[in-house]
């Protein structure tokens, strides 16, 4: 209770300044209070509880690099479109190839078999 009245009061209450310079002036007054340091020891580390630990983190590791690339990845998928030009669509996730496929699945059902005749029948004629 001491302390948080001694600050004036906690950070939130302060203005940005005044909470930093509270901080400046509490680290340059650090001399105050008495440094306890314990003596490193040595310790008689199992080597197999060595291995398995380093194991453990090596694993962890991999799959940290799996899911960040996975997520970070692309995939370039090739979409033929109705005047049968091979187009790349570059697809980040797979929620946008799904709105994708969905989009053009909409597009080939509102498209009848009729103009779809006419622009073969036109490409024929034009590579004859």
């Amino acid at each position: 209770m001491g302390y948080l009245y001694a600050a004036g009061g906690t950070l939130n209450n302060k203005t940005p300044e005044a909470a930093y310079e509270f901080i400046e002036e509490m680290s340059l007054n650090n001399y105050q209070w008495q440094v306890m340091k314990t003596k490193p020891m040595k310790t008689d580390v199992d080597a197999v509880a060595m291995l398995s630990s380093q194991v453990e983190a090596l694993n962890k590791k991999i799959n940290s690099l799996y899911f960040s690339t996975q997520r970070m990845s692309k995939s370039i998928i090739w979409v033929i479109i109705l005047d049968f030009k091979i187009t790349p669509i570059v697809i980040y996730r797979l929620e946008e190839l799904s709105k994708f496929l969905l989009g053009w699945s909409r597009k080939l059902k509102s498209t009848t078999s009729s103009k779809l005749s006419t622009t073969l029948s036109a490409r024929e004629k034009a590579e004859t």
